[in-house]
């Protein structure tokens, strides 16, 4: 089953703190996100600090939000560029017939690595070839939207992810320019803007 969860919108301004990411299994299970900063979160300062370059990546957790407003969903595809590659976020099974991933007003979960619930899981995996906590500090992150189809542009009003979630080396990367609840934080990405959306830990 995939992962897509209506929801208001629930997102606050985060200026300055880690945030603990709204998440979701791939059988759709639902946890609600939380702000501030965790207790023995990472360092904020801008580079993933993990204990160890070397420490494996064996699981990526994103959850991106879609605007409820006109003309907001998409049929685009969408990449996540992380540790020096790039990796396709579709479900495996997309709901609701061919209404797509990104659906107006709903919160998109993908699971790459461990428990993947992605599409051509096999070749979107961080462990082939293995990638490092080192890769996250050498290469940027970003989404990538490659506009396709009838509904091309995308608004996107939240995005997040995590490098192996629920562990000491966990390492989150948002947009800051997203956080808030107003219009001003919120980013068209289709044909008519740019289709990049850079990321930063913290």
């Amino acid at each position: 089953m995939t992962s897509i969860v209506k929801l208001p919108s629930r997102k606050p301004a985060r200026a300055g703190s880690d945030t603990a990411a709204a998440t979701a299994t791939s059988t759709g299970e639902e946890a609600a996100g939380s702000t501030g900063a965790a207790k023995g979160a990472p360092d904020t300062s801008g580079r993933p600090l993990a204990a160890d370059r070397d420490e494996p990546i064996d699981r990526i957790r994103v959850a991106l939000r879609t605007v409820d407003a006109p003309n907001a969903d998409t049929r685009s595809r969408l990449y996540l560029g992380l540790a020096g590659r790039e990796f396709r976020l579709q479900h495996s099974d997309p709901p609701d017939g061919d209404a797509g991933d990104f659906q107006r007003g709903a919160t998109t979960f993908f699971n790459l690595g461990e428990d993947a619930d992605v599409q051509d899981a096999d070749v979107n995996d961080p462990r082939r070839p293995q990638l490092t906590h080192g890769d996250l500090e050498d290469f940027p992150a970003y989404l990538r939207l490659e506009p396709d189809g009838d509904e091309p542009d995308w608004l996107l009003e939240d995005a997040t992810v995590t490098v192996n979630p629920d562990r000491p080396s966990q390492t989150v990367y948002t947009n800051p320019r997203l956080y808030g609840t107003d219009d001003d934080h919120r980013i068209w990405l289709g044909t008519r803007q740019g289709r990049v959306l850079h990321l930063k830990h913290g």
